[in-house]
């Protein structure tokens, strides 16, 4: 009888969580168990429990507690001999209990790999209280086998600049899921929305870095201009806080404002699963205006470009990879209306230069789909693995 593979562990959200590390872990690790590697997710609290499609989701902490010792004791309990943390200073904190955890996992010889989903420079970190962010990154580097980042080599960079050993870290690209999404005509009628003229969608979490405010200022010298054209903004309300109902509510006072009811739609809410394809069905541009200065890899513009939509960025860190696999003419001055107001109009007004694009960005959804991402993160686990051995 064949001997039981022990599992992966990842460490991360996980749906139904309303988080975009925890949809990211879902297609990774369903990936990973695609290509035969058993995977457990150990999820926080409030995730699925069970097996689907070959991913186990195990919750084991929560985010507000000192989690440490049920993640241990949990991993020892699975045998896990690898263990991959996803991490973001909002989901697995800023303070010591990574670096404990990490230290926990070498006494008990597992070896161990952590994605970094967020890498702040020091000017970021200032901005949304992230203290010493060098001094963080090199404290993760010391303890674990490797630290992943996605996109370019930007965050790589950023990441040898604060003095993490270059042996320690690798590049590997946020995940694509390929896909063909519905007719425009067919997801326009399911959605509600205009069933002809330009149809501009932002799809995500709706805060203030997030600078849907500027797109709707755009809207405002774009509406007299593309007869038809109509924004659709969806996405929640990021952790429900005060100040960020607060930015919505001002979004729509600006959006009365400008006098703008007929041609731009605030949908409040987390989007059904089922309707996401129809999002990008519907869609003739994404808008990506995000104002975040650290670096990140976006989940939203994988999923906009495994359904072959071109995209429109903001100048962020988040997009250089659209930049560099792409065009750089898609990226835009984050909080300049007139900029993107330009810039949408041309895209629209030039459908041979949006098919070339279309053509592009699909090579580059093929080139970051999850199953080649999975074999990449594979690769990577056997060096540890192996390295392991070696020092053992």
């Amino acid at each position: 009888m064949p001997t039981r593979r022990p599992p992966l562990g990842i460490v991360s959200t996980y749906p139904p969580q309303a988080c975009g590390i925890g949809a990211y872990t879902a297609e990774l690790a369903r990936a990973l168990a695609a290509r035969g590697a058993p995977v457990v997710v150990l999820s926080e609290r409030g995730a699925a429990e069970g097996t689907t499609e070959g991913v186990t989701s195990l919750p084991t902490w929560d985010r507000r507690q000192d989690w440490v010792t049920p993640v241990l004791a949990t991993v020892e309990a699975l045998g896990a001999p690898t263990v991959h943390l996803q991490h973001t200073p909002d989901t697995l904190g800023w303070d010591d209990r990574v670096p404990r955890l990490l230290d926990g996992l070498a006494r008990r010889g597992v070896t161990t790999a952590i994605t970094l989903h967020t890498v702040h420079t020091l000017t970021s970190g200032l901005v949304e209280g992230r203290v010493r962010p060098a001094h963080y990154h090199r404290s993760l580097a010391a303890r674990a086998g490797a630290v992943v980042v996605h996109g370019t080599a930007m965050q790589a960079d950023e990441l040898l600049r604060q003095g993490v050993p270059a042996e320690k870290v690798r590049v590997i690209p946020h995940g694509t899921k390929v896909f063909d999404p519905p007719p425009a005509a067919e997801s326009r009628a399911r959605l509600g929305l205009p069933s002809t003229g330009p149809l501009l969608l932002y799809f995500g979490f709706i805060h203030a870095f997030k600078n849907v405010h500027t797109i709707i200022r755009a809207m405002a010298r774009l509406a007299p201009r593309v007869p038809g054209v109509h924004l659709v903004a969806v996405g929640s309300i990021q952790n429900r806080a005060w100040y960020n109902r607060l930015y919505l509510w001002r979004c729509r006072r600006m959006v009365r404002t400008l006098a703008l009811e007929g041609e731009v739609e605030l949908r409040e809410g987390l989007a059904p699963a089922g309707q996401i394809a129809d999002l990008y069905g519907a869609a003739d541009l994404v808008l990506l205006p995000h104002a975040q200065r650290y670096g990140s890899a976006s989940g939203v513009v994988h999923e906009a470009l495994g359904a072959g939509k071109v995209v429109v960025c903001s100048d962020s860190p988040k997009f250089a990879e659209i930049a560099e696999n792409v065009s750089p003419d898609l990226r835009v001055a984050t909080r300049d209306p007139r900029a993107w107001a330009e810039r949408i109009e041309r895209l629209l007004r030039d459908r041979v230069g949006r098919e070339a694009l279309s053509a592009r960005i699909r090579a580059y959804a093929e080139e970051t789909a999850w199953p080649r991402v999975a074999a990449q993160h594979l690769a990577l686990y056997a060096t540890l693995s192996s390295l392991g051995r070696e020092r053992r």
